[in-house]
């Protein structure tokens, strides 16, 4: 097995707002877990934090989707914003092409790390269609 976890214990903090046309969400995760090194049960930080900001499209004719978002996992500590392989951000653009057809633009950036530390970049960029019945 390459991983095993033990009991975990921690808390979890999550607030979204809204302030005229904009959005908010932050979601943090503190959590103190057992994880299995081949031997024995060792103590670890398993934290993340999502945070997510977007627009009220209500008042712009054919968008749908305007939203950003930053996300950090399963790491000791989320607020250090170096990149890493649990590091991600990303954006959701929809935009109506029809009553019942939206365009959705998604882009998504990742990191791959060598074993040294340095992160490179990865970019996605999707395409999708959505058909709302």
């Amino acid at each position: 097995e390459l991983y095993k976890y033990g009991e975990a214990q921690g808390v979890n903090f999550s607030i979204s707002t809204n302030i005229k046309y904009l959005g908010f969400s932050f979601s943090y995760s503190h959590m103190n877990s057992e994880m299995w090194n081949g031997s024995e049960y060792v103590s670890d930080d398993n934290n993340s934090l999502y945070t997510k900001f977007d627009i009220d499209t209500s008042m712009l004719n054919k968008v749908r989707i305007a939203e950003m978002f930053y996300q950090q996992r399963n790491i000791s500590d989320p607020f250090d914003f170096n990149p890493n392989v649990d590091t991600l951000f990303g954006y959701n653009l929809g935009i109506e092409m029809s009553d019942n057809m939206v365009l959705i633009l998604k882009g998504r950036k990742s990191y791959e790390c060598n074993s040294a530390g340095d992160c490179d970049p990865v970019k996605a960029t999707q395409i999708e269609t959505q058909i709302i019945f």
